[in-house]
């Protein structure tokens, strides 16, 4: 299965001839296999010519004129593709920064061995088995280190499988296996040879007798090596580039936690149940089971409110038809797509969404009696403009084959984001339950406080009205949001975790360098402190050679940062892919860090006696 939640029971699709002929319910899927030797191109080239033909046929069944295809894989990995690309791609800068540090370690051990290969040579040994040896002990590093790795990931695919959304298709089926064995051994090596080449090669260029006749002073250079230096200014920018990127999704989900859903979640539990046609064969008899449904809940200590709904905001959509006013032409374009809902008269009152103008449904609307319905404002608005809609007339899910309805607005609602905090409120018809039943609903409680704790409660006062009624998906309305919030949640603790672990290293490598740089000038630090240099001069001389390096990594980082974010633009919300804020704020932030690991060493600078420095 591609999916974690893939459907385990499949059941017919019964489809009357009324539904047959409805061309604006556009809710199912459609799945088809492309005949052997068809290419896709010329397959989706004809089904576009049917539904250009149907769209001229039924002008208010609202088709877009044109068939989006693509692969089943796709279509199940493409909400999430960009995200994994994501995530791979910082996992590689992390990598990157760690073999940056590993290559340093190595340039500095090839400046200490000179000597050591200098006498091999004397000895007889060739450059190439010089080089063989020292790429074998890189390798070797690099195994051992992918070896600890494998046992912190074992635990980590733990955590990770914990914490995981069930968003992301096949994760849970993560762990280490022969064939992620095999990929990191292979990795490491690479990696190992690749990283250890150029100390390697640098290692086995000497000067014999200058190196030999210089001893253990002719193996320490000064900060000359400016590979070694190019290194730390890549860490410090890839690091850069995996902050800006955390920053700018900690920025959106904070902007998410603080979008208006347009009602109000919090004390809010929800159940849903269905109506059998053997028990309940006809709209009455639902009608009546639901009404007692709704005040055998509401009669539970602890409720406040109880209402019914046939799909609840964020946690499901709405049946898609198109909706358009009285009086529009059948080739008008004032027609737009609507999710309908049916819902009981309280429901409204019950979730917090008020009615802005207008009334919500009575008991007078029941079958028999005027249609009627209620729409939210951004409907109101695209169908009548600024004209006050009480009292005008629309229809839905009607076209040629279907003849209209003509249902009264009673009221205007407001927008409700119900297709998730991040995206726009879609528009909203709602019908009253008693002129629209509906077998499938859900229930909708207001609670004083703590509403999970009444759903034993609830399932007893419905198993009161029919024994036979099962509830399902229950869920308090709040982690109804936070699961909607799961996906871009994870992305963000992850990649806040790698550019943490990025920062890390790169202070480690910034550390490591200036502490090396601290060693190889020893001897001329004694000197300046002999003749009188002091303390706070040293210190100043130290940090700034980390200073001028740090200060080329962050520029050169927002630079490639600057050019990477763009593709989190999907991913965000309420932050530009090129927030300043968030540029500022983690240049600001690594300076301070990486100063900070300039700092220790160039401390240690001044605590030098200048008589053992100079000896050195």
């Amino acid at each position: 299965s591609l999916t974690p939640n893939a459907p385990a029971i499949w059941v017919p699709l019964p489809l009357t001839p009324a539904q047959l002929a409805e061309h604006g319910d556009h809710e199912l899927t459609v799945i088809g296999r492309v005949r052997d030797g068809i290419a896709p191109a010329p397959a989706i080239a004809d089904l576009t010519r049917i539904e250009t033909d149907l769209a001229q046929r039924f002008p208010n069944a609202y088709f877009d004129g044109g068939i989006v295809a693509r692969p089943l894989r796709d279509s199940v990995v493409g909400p999430v593709r960009a995200l994994l690309l994501i995530l791979l791609g910082a996992v590689g800068l992390v990598l990157l920064i760690a073999c940056g540090n590993v290559m340093n370690l190595l340039l500095a051990r090839a400046a200490v061995r000179r000597k050591e290969v200098a006498i091999r040579c004397a000895l007889g040994a060739n450059r190439a088995r010089l080089l063989a040896q020292l790429l074998t002990e890189s390798v070797l590093l690099a195994l051992l280190g992918a070896a600890a790795g494998l046992a912190v990931a074992a635990l980590g695919v733990r955590a990770l499988l914990a914490s995981a959304p069930l968003g992301v298709p096949r994760l849970q089926q993560a762990g280490i296996d022969g064939s992620v064995l095999a990929f990191t051994m292979l990795l490491a090596m690479m990696c190992g040879i690749g990283f250890g080449l150029v100390p390697a090669l640098r290692s086995t260029r000497v000067d014999l007798q200058q190196t030999l006749r210089d001893g253990a002073r002719g193996s320490k250079g000064s900060l000359r090596a400016g590979l070694r230096a190019a290194l730390v200014i890549g860490e410090i920018s890839l690091s850069l580039v995996l902050l800006v990127g955390a920053g700018l999704l900690v920025r959106s989900a904070i902007a998410l936690e603080h979008v208006d859903p347009g009602f109000n979640p919090h004390d809010l539990l929800v159940l849903r149940t269905g109506l059998s046609t053997a028990r309940y064969p006809s709209d009455t008899a639902v009608r009546q089971a639901f009404v007692q449904v709704a005040a055998a809940v509401a009669a539970v200590p602890g409720v406040r409110q109880a209402a019914l709904v046939s799909r609840i905001p964020i946690g499901a959509g709405g049946a898609d038809c198109g909706a358009y006013a009285e009086g529009a032409a059948p080739a008008d374009k004032t027609g737009v797509d609507a999710n309908l809902r049916t819902a009981t008269s309280n429901y409204f009152s019950t979730i917090g969404d008020p009615i802005v103008r207008g009334r919500a449904f009575t008991a007078a609307d029941v079958d028999g009696s005027t249609p009627v319905v209620i729409i939210n404002r951004g409907l109101a608005h695209r169908l009548f403009g600024d004209a006050d809609p009480i009292g005008r007339r629309l229809a839905h899910c009607s076209g040629p084959d279907v003849p209209p309805v003509w249902r009264e607005v009673v009221g205007v609602t407001g927008d409700v984001r119900a297709s998730g905090l991040a995206e726009q409120p879609p528009n909203e018809v709602y019908y009253p339950m008693a002129q629209f039943p509906q077998r499938n609903m859900s229930i909708v409680v207001r609670s004083a406080a703590a509403p999970a704790a009444l759903t034993p409660a609830i399932r007893h006062a419905v198993a009161a009205v029919d024994p036979q009624l099962a509830l399902s998906g229950v869920s308090t309305m709040d982690a109804i949001i936070s699961d909607s919030m799961a996906t871009p949640r994870f992305a963000m603790l992850l990649l806040v975790t790698l550019g943490a672990t990025g920062l890390t290293l790169a202070a480690v490598g910034i550390y490591g360098l200036i502490a090396y740089f601290v060693s190889q000038r020893a001897h001329e630090i004694g000197i300046r402190m002999a003749l009188g240099a002091g303390r706070a001069r040293v210190l100043g001389m130290v940090v700034r050679q980390g200073v001028v390096l740090v200060a080329a990594g962050i520029a050169a980082g927002l630079v490639v940062a600057f050019a990477a974010a763009r593709a989190l633009s999907n991913l965000l919300y309420g932050v530009g892919a090129h927030d300043p804020i968030t540029f500022a704020a983690v240049g600001a932030m690594l300076f301070l860090v990486a100063v900070a690991a300039t700092a220790i060493p160039a401390r240690r600078a001044t605590k030098l006696n200048p008589l053992e420095a100079m000896g050195k």
